[in-house]
């Protein structure tokens, strides 16, 4: 989530942990997806998100590389 999930220091602490597991062969990270705000709808429901969907999610894939960890975003050919 844009501002949330895709910060700095969550996705550092992420890649730390995730460098820590035995047998891991890659990190997959799913691109943010908007269309919980249409279903919300569907149920008749408001979707007021705590934070600004606008905002482009950063992908930030450096800190994984920089703790070993193979990691790639779902969806995108690996670079």
């Amino acid at each position: 989530m844009p501002g949330v999930t895709d910060t700095e220091e969550n996705l550092n602490a992420i890649a730390q942990c995730a460098a820590q597991l035995r047998g891991l062969v890659r990190v997959d990270l799913l691109p943010y997806n908007r269309a919980a705000g249409g279903k919300y709808a569907a149920l008749g429901k408001d979707f007021s998100p705590a934070y600004d969907e606008s905002v482009p999610v950063q992908i930030r894939l450096g800190c994984f590389e920089s703790a070993g960890v193979p990691v790639r975003v779902a969806g995108q050919v690996p670079r």
